[in-house]
């Protein structure tokens, strides 16, 4: 006969309790009800490292009555808890009312490290772990930890679970915790966004086993060998440092490093990241992490470690000599690929230099790319200015350049095409406030396609900088009248779409446009950029040209949040020819004026808008309304 268990839980400092409900037996098949206080004990060090200390109980939160038998498990919902998070009830019917009690916190804390999407466990202890593989997860906020790194229970030993049943609290960790604590007296106007750790080579790891469970004799279940090099804490909420002048002012950063078995490194690094700089702390020292241990790490960010700041080139590494940077080419006249020019750079100058001896006659046919040595990395967190001067002997009216994802090409900071360059003379090229994006290895383009035959060229002073967020533009006021060259186009045009949620193209939403407004839905989600392409199709062609300068505006609006909506407008046949291309972030039921000025010209006998809206919801609804574009005054 299975008994049903009634577990009501209070989460406090203190240690775990029973207490009698009656002294009349139960009967079989009659349900127990018993009344467990949980919490850490008071004084102990795993209680007062945790800052906020006041460990609440969640929904979602799993708690497993372990009997070696059915082992049943109850998970919380928002009507089982109350008391502002400190008392919840469990309910469990087992059929052997004899075990242990497991609050089974670190489940959440493997699924924060993303092993389940990147990896497969490794069961074979003969095995290891993929080489090269680092951790990542993001904490709320400074001064908070994540109970996700804490595994509570009831003990090693089976207890019998009745009105009489008493037993205690123990807490593990699920390896390492650090908490670090940044400080400083000269940079406070500055916020951390995360801390790195890593190991100083690659030739070793921070590798033993991690499970989700204690076995009811103190060990893990089924250890799974996990082997990495790098753990790094991102801050949902980046902590300010005004006023953090010592480490008894600042608040934890917490980072787990997983562990059941010790592991002895040799060098390690930690970097702290702000909104303005990185701060490199690099040690020679030895050091061992293991299960249920703990280190405080207080960084002074007063240093000549600091690094990155938003005077200091991002780019510079790769500019040191030749082997700090790959050069590589696509030469191809007439799409007729050639052996690749020959560039040769010059490390005190800054500068890469080379002749295109062959006439090329369209985009992309002459394009050379620098990779650097060392790995850049952009962040999404950032913006960032961008800038080059290269100097051509022949003018050019559509030079393209491009920061990107190397491997990647749909991936980049920025692509600006239609650059002109004067013969002879040094063009610099500033691209200031680019949102971020998320790269791990980038690598730079240039496309001089369309050059005369014996065009020497010369690029110099590459500058890759922190920014700062665009400043708003003062929004145009709407023109419906012959100024504005997208009018005509509001008045005949049609439409063309490329609806594709997980790349598998879906019939197109219908289009309703009135009074210069295009709205529809769309019912499906996506998930990645160019999923949800809308293009819009002048009837009648509009034209731009390079000797102008031209003023845009539109106006969007989407009832979902959409992270990474695209702007572009481009060359009706070819879409590496464009005016601009933007990534905007739409949030829901909010009107977005996107509105640019004094873009310069391209060389286009007819141009196309296009959106997308890749990454939307499903049940999105898009309003587009108020298209201008005119020649800048």
């Amino acid at each position: 006969m299975k008994k049903a268990i009634y577990l009501s839980a209070i989460l406090a400092l203190g240690a775990i309790s029973c207490a009698k409900e009656a002294s009349a037996p139960v009967n079989e098949g009659e349900k127990q009800t018993i009344k467990v206080e949980v919490g850490m004990p008071s004084g102990d060090t795993k209680a007062n490292f945790i800052e906020d200390a006041a460990l609440v109980w969640e929904v979602g939160d799993v708690v497993m009555f372990y009997n070696g038998n059915d082992n049943p498990t109850y998970t919380l919902t928002a009507d089982d808890i109350s008391n502002e998070g400190q008392h919840a009830v469990f309910t469990f019917e087992t059929s052997q009312p004899k075990g242990v009690l497991r609050y089974n916190w670190s489940t959440r804390n493997i699924a924060e490290y993303d092993f389940a999407e990147n990896h497969s466990y490794i069961t074979d202890d003969t095995e290891v772990y993929e080489t090269g593989s680092t951790l990542s997860y993001t904490q709320a906020e400074a001064g908070t930890m994540n109970k996700a790194h804490l595994y509570m229970h009831s003990g090693t030993t089976y207890e019998e679970f009745d009105t009489d049943s008493e037993v205690s609290s123990k807490m593990h960790i699920i390896g390492t915790v650090f908490k670090v604590m940044p400080y400083t007296t000269e940079y406070n106007d500055e916020s951390v966004k995360s801390v790195e750790f890593k190991l100083n080579t690659t030739d070793q790891y921070l590798g033993s086993t991690v499970n989700y469970t204690y076995d009811v004799d103190g060990t893990y279940n089924a250890p799974q060998y996990l082997w990495y090099y790098g753990v790094t804490v991102n801050l949902g909420t980046a902590f300010s440092l005004d006023g953090v002048s010592t480490a008894d002012a600042s608040k934890g950063i917490y980072f787990s490093v997983p562990a059941t078995t010790a592991a002895l490194t040799t060098g390690y690094t930690m970097v702290v990241t702000t909104d303005a700089a990185t701060y490199t702390y690099t040690s020679d020292a030895s050091l061992t992490v293991a299960e249920n241990t703990l280190r405080t790490v207080a960084l002074n960010l007063d240093s000549e470690h600091r690094g990155n700041a938003k005077d200091e080139n991002i780019w510079a590494p790769a500019d040191v000599s030749d082997d700090t940077h790959t050069v590589s080419w696509y030469y191809a006249p007439n799409w007729s690929q050639l052996s690749d020019p020959t560039c040769t750079f010059d490390a005190d100058d800054k500068t890469y230099s080379f002749t295109l001896e062959k006439a090329t006659y369209g985009q992309w046919q002459a394009q050379m790319f620098i990779l650097p040595t060392e790995a850049i990395t952009l962040s999404s967190d950032n913006y960032y200015d961008f800038s080059v001067v290269i100097t051509s002997s022949t003018a050019q009216n559509s030079v393209t350049i491009k920061l990107y994802q190397n491997g990647n090409d749909d991936l980049f900071l920025f692509s600006k095409s239609g650059v002109t360059l004067a013969a002879g003379e040094a063009t610099t090229i500033d691209l200031p406030s680019l949102t971020g994006v998320d790269i791990s290895e980038a690598k730079l383009l240039f496309d001089f396609g369309g050059n005369s035959a014996n065009t020497d060229i010369v690029i110099k002073d590459i500058t890759l900088k922190l920014g700062s967020a665009p400043e708003e533009e003062e929004a145009i006021e709407y023109d419906s009248g012959s100024s504005n060259l997208w009018a005509a186009v509001d008045a005949a045009h049609t439409y063309s779409q490329y609806y594709a949620p997980g790349w598998s193209q879906l019939s197109d939403p219908e289009i309703t446009y009135s009074n210069h407004t295009y709205s529809y839905s769309l019912p499906t989600a996506t998930t990645d950029q160019w999923q949800a392409q809308f293009f819009i199709i002048p009837d009648s062609a509009v034209a731009l040209s390079s000797s102008n300068k031209y003023d845009f505006q539109v106006v969007l609006k989407s009832s979902t949040d959409i992270a990474k909506a695209t702007v572009k407008l481009t060359d009706s046949s070819n879409d590496g020819l464009y005016l601009f291309t933007e990534n905007v972030a739409l949030s829901a039921g909010v009107e977005k004026t996107v509105t640019y000025r004094e873009l310069t010209g391209i060389e286009s006998s007819s141009v196309k808008m296009v959106f997308d809206f890749g990454g939307n919801p499903a049940n999105t609804d898009i309003v587009i309304s108020n298209i201008l574009l005119r020649v800048s005054e």
